[in-house]
């Protein structure tokens, strides 16, 4: 997720419970990914599906999409709620 108010939140929330939370440039490929939170075996992954770089949108929905098929063959504990 990017530096905007939605992380902070998450992040807030996440302390609030007591959970783990961890984050990784958007920028950061689906391989690297599943690399970095196959380690600590999330059970919610949040993710933004388009940034805006440089003035542009990014659409990140199939590098996403491939990360999280790659962490579900990894990591049993993510639920399959998906929304798009």
């Amino acid at each position: 997720m990017t530096n905007y108010i939605d992380c902070i939140v998450i992040l807030l929330a996440a302390g609030a419970t007591w959970a783990i939370f961890s984050s990784t440039s958007p920028e950061m490929g689906s391989t690297g990914i599943v690399k970095w939170y196959s380690q600590l075996h999330p059970t919610v992954f949040i993710c933004e599906t388009v940034i805006i770089y440089n003035g542009k949108p990014v659409d990140l929905r199939q590098k996403l999409a491939k990360a999280i098929r790659g962490l579900k063959e990894l990591v049993s504990e993510i639920k399959d709620d998906t929304h798009r």
